[in-house]
């Protein structure tokens, strides 16, 4: 899927990310349209991200946290684990 407005800058694909209010009918096994299935992808997937620089504690595996999702300035000194 080609990115979002809010994501081109950093990366010209996302993938597709739905709403918490979506996923009851997209979990539906009774829905097999393609039209019904076509319209809760486009009525209920996020459009608009937010992104922020992190630092390369999110290179290392071991680093598997949420302070991988701290903006920069908040994690610069935090040791790398590994």
């Amino acid at each position: 899927m080609d990115a979002s407005d809010s994501v081109k800058a950093v990366q010209n694909r996302m993938p597709m990310i739905l709403e918490p209010g979506a996923y009851g009918e997209w979990l539906d096994p009774e829905i097999e349209a393609p039209s019904k299935i076509e319209a809760i992808l486009m009525s209920g997937s996020v459009k608009n991200l937010e992104h922020h620089p992190v630092s390369k504690w999110v290179n290392r595996i071991g680093n598997n946290s949420k302070e991988c999702m701290e903006p920069w300035k908040d994690i610069r000194d935090r040791p790398v684990v590994g």
